[in-house]
């Protein structure tokens, strides 16, 4: 059924590429989880058919495995339908619909096709087929996060610490023996959970015992300790000798201090040669920070500076994380890049949006330039760099230094950076369906919350129908199968009330000149075969087993569907959700917002003269990332105006891959990748 859709879409697949040379882009993306996951079915089988004499064979457990997969595979089915809809609405090469290239109905139908998305069913993702899709030494730790986030939801609406710890653990017990309860769990919170759940979920990074984790598995640094710029304004030159004042941080909730920490693997000069008696106001707050007593042997210990520079932004969907939880690998950094790193803490949205966060890292960034000698460095070699938020607001910053006519840094790492915050379809964000990390609810809040957006509760579904629903939509119940049920008991609603007669492949999307009722039912067939397996039968008929599937008149035949600028006009492949029954999701809410088109708020839309000379940009992606599609197409806007960049995509990672770096060894790999390319701009 899936392997039309499949052939489709692996030969348009390379239009999409940044270049040979780095193969990657959300369609490529699919396609990679649709061949791990139809391997997995093979393999299943494979040990299924060997092992099932066996005394101790689980039949019970394999079937409900087989079950899952199949399951997944027929929601992956429902993904290739949606991409092959969404390349028609696209240029050739282009990832996301461009709203200046496209009428206003197209750009919206094309948008109402990742709601759509939105509205398929997850748990299938979540269940026993988790984290499938990524290297073997990041799914149990995935699986863990999201056992502990089912867990975390019980106690959360308890006022009392007690109860919620609990809750908590009376609630882990049990989705450690039920998959399918711990899916229904997860996909239930991020969607209808609030931001404020999404907060305090990702801030139990930032509990007491995981900061000092670091200060036993990861490289000592002499130094590591808060910095708090004072809200004070400050003079920097300009690139043309003159002068220019840079404001403290005030939108929103006035003018603040900017926390910043600075890490240093070496005491190097600069970072101890201050003295209580210079009374600025700067130099009072970082002495109170600081090691106030030096023996002579420490003072006899203390290196040069070194001519580099790193600034840092954290990850953490612009609403929680900071510094400290992210030290993970920063020490490491600190330790091979042999140079001073500062990281910023900015605000943190809703209570803080956009702009809050980029004046913050752009103030934080200017006091660095100004008074590196202070960091322990010359500042001869400046890079910033970002993961997944911080990313974004490092590349804003560059771009902002470029246009006041201040120092750019000499390069930028942007890491799974977001580079389109306004809402708009793209392949790899299909992948949210899936993702243990970035769940579309969470994503979509996220964005939202940023962009100051307020939701309360999350994504609404509509009243006539469950999750489940759209569930079944492509694969027959497997239960009713094996049982010999009725036929039709896996069609979703719309296919129930589509008449029965074929009509043309244009229109339609089926196989043209079919007529159903002249065909023997490939679900008697698929009966057979089973009952035969079930009876142990090692030579089936190999008649039934040889014969191909037709065309059922439910099952939409993808090969029909041609790359073009026309819509594919088909019969719905779900029931169609009414427009007053469902409210919009949370990110095209702002679409038609001045805000949504704010380049700072997503580089990927600034204009021409914006990114002409814009320093370096070094983009870290990963395949397997719903925002993978956001590094691509901005890498392909600074080529296209010939400018520096240089992107990596790397396989089976998900997006978040520099917190794991201490138990993936293809997480270490790729950070070790992020420091060389450091080391390039420093």
């Amino acid at each position: 059924g899936i392997e039309p859709a499949v052939d489709y879409i692996t030969r348009i697949t390379h239009a999409y590429d940044y270049d040979a040379a780095t193969p990657g882009n959300g369609y490529r993306s699919i396609l990679t989880v649709v061949h791990k996951c139809t391997a997995h079915i093979l393999q299943l089988c494979r040990y299924i058919t060997l092992n099932r004499d066996s005394f101790l064979f689980r039949g019970g457990h394999y079937s409900r495995e087989l079950h899952a997969y199949v399951t997944t595979l027929g929601q992956l089915r429902a993904c290739l339908f949606y991409l092959q809809k969404l390349s028609t609405y696209t240029s050739q090469g282009e990832l996301m619909p461009d709203e200046d290239k496209l009428s206003t109905e197209d750009f919206k139908t094309a948008e109402e096709l990742m709601i759509e998305v939105e509205n398929l069913d997850q748990e299938t993702f979540y269940g026993r087929c988790l984290a499938f899709q990524y290297c073997q030494s990041m799914q149990k730790p995935l699986t863990t996060i999201n056992l502990v986030m089912a867990s975390f939801s019980e106690g959360y609406t308890q006022s009392s610490t007690v109860m919620k710890f609990a809750n908590s653990i009376i609630g882990g017990s049990k989705y450690v023996m039920d998959p399918e309860s711990r899916a229904a769990r997860v996909v239930n919170v991020t969607r209808n959970g609030d931001i404020n759940f999404c907060k305090a979920f990702w801030q139990m990074n930032e509990h007491p015992l995981m900061h000092n984790l670091p200060l036993f598995i990861c490289p000592p640094v002499r130094l590591d300790k808060v910095l708090i710029l004072p809200a004070d304004d400050f003079e920097i030159d300009l690139l043309s000798g003159e002068a220019a004042t840079i404001t403290v941080p005030c939108v929103h909730t006035g003018p603040a201090p900017v926390h910043t920490r600075l890490i240093s693997y070496e005491l190097r000069e600069g970072q101890v040669s201050m003295r209580p008696q210079v009374k600025t106001s700067w130099s009072i707050v970082l002495q109170e920070q600081w090691l106030p007593d030096l023996s002579e042997n420490v003072a006899r210990a203390v290196a040069p500076m070194s001519h580099a520079l790193l600034i840092h932004i954290h990850g953490g969907g612009f609403v929680a994380q900071s510094s400290a939880s992210h030290e993970v690998y920063l020490r490491h950094w600190a330790k091979e890049l042999n140079a001073p790193v500062l990281s910023i803490d900015y605000s943190l949205a809703p209570e803080n949006p956009f702009p809050r966060q980029l004046e913050e890292a752009f103030f934080a960034y200017c006091w660095a330039v100004k008074n590196s000698r202070l960091l322990g460095s010359t500042g001869e070699r400046i890079c910033i760099a970002g993961d997944s938020a911080g990313g974004n607001l490092a590349v804003a910053i560059a771009m902002r230094a470029k246009e006041c006519g201040i120092r750019q840094p000499d390069g930028v790492l942007s890491t799974y950076g977001s580079m389109l915050v306004k809402y708009s379809p793209s392949p790899s964000r299909i992948l949210a369906l899936m993702d243990p990390l970035l769940p579309i609810g969470i994503l979509s809040k996220c964005l939202a919350a940023y962009a100051g957006i307020r939701v309360e509760g999350g994504l609404k579904f509509p009243k006539s129908c469950s999750t489940s629903d759209f569930g079944s939509a492509l694969v027959p119940d497997f239960d009713q199968r094996v049982k010999g049920g009725s036929p039709d008991s896996g069609c979703c609603l719309a296919e129930k009330s589509m008449s029965h007669k074929a009509t043309s492949s244009t229109d339609s999307g089926f196989i043209e000149g079919e007529d159903p009722a002249k065909e023997s039912s490939d679900d008697e067939r698929v009966s057979q075969l089973v009952q035969q397996l079930k009876d142990g039968a090692h030579d089936v008929d190999q008649s039934l087993r040889n014969r191909p599937l037709k065309h059922s008149p439910s099952q939409p035949n993808f090969s029909t569907f041609h790359h073009s600028s026309t819509p594919v006009t088909s019969a719905p492949l779900f029931a169609k959700i009414k427009e007053e029954e469902t409210e919009p999701s949370p990110m095209s809410l702002f679409h038609h917002m001045p805000l949504a088109k704010n380049p700072y708020m997503s580089p990927l839309l600034a204009s021409d003269k914006q990114l002409e000379d814009l320093c370096p940009v070094y983009l870290v992606a990963c395949q397997l990332d719903p925002i993978l599609d956001d590094s691509i197409m901005f890498a392909r806007r600074l080529r296209a105006l010939k400018q520096p960049v240089h992107l990596d995509v790397l396989p089976d990672l998900p997006h978040g891959f520099l917190n794991f770096v201490l138990i993936s060894p293809e997480a270490k790999k790729a950070s070790e990748l992020c420091i060389s390319r450091m080391l390039e701009v420093l």
